[in-house]
């Protein structure tokens, strides 16, 4: 099947060893397996099509390939002014290229 690893970890750990196993595309785990250590049991798969149902409490994270660069990358975007700061502005890189930035990546420019 697509189950690579089935373990006892935490996410963060589970998430490392994906990176490092060949094949590995996803993890996934039943939230409700939680043990009071913090580990989950947790799949590593080769695949990543994820069926979503209501009320499911299974969790899965993607490991995405992300472009290597040599060295620098060019991203557009708006800029939106730091609340009560003057001249300070915000850049969120991942709204300007999300296939580059994780989620909350973002550059303050003053």
């Amino acid at each position: 099947g697509s189950d690579l690893v089935a373990k006892w970890t935490t996410i963060q750990g589970a998430l490392a060893l994906c990176q490092r196993t060949d094949r590995c595309r996803s993890i996934v785990f039943d939230a409700n397996t939680r043990r009071p250590d913090g580990t989950y049991y947790v799949f590593l798969k080769s695949i990543v099509e994820i069926v979503f149902l209501p009320g499911a409490t299974w969790r899965s994270y993607i490991n995405e390939e992300r472009p290597k660069f040599i060295n620098e990358v060019a991203v557009a975007g708006p800029l939106t002014q730091v609340e009560n700061v003057d001249q300070t502005f915000r850049f969120d890189l991942h709204q300007a290229s999300p296939h580059l930035f994780p989620e909350g990546s973002a550059d303050v420019i003053t």
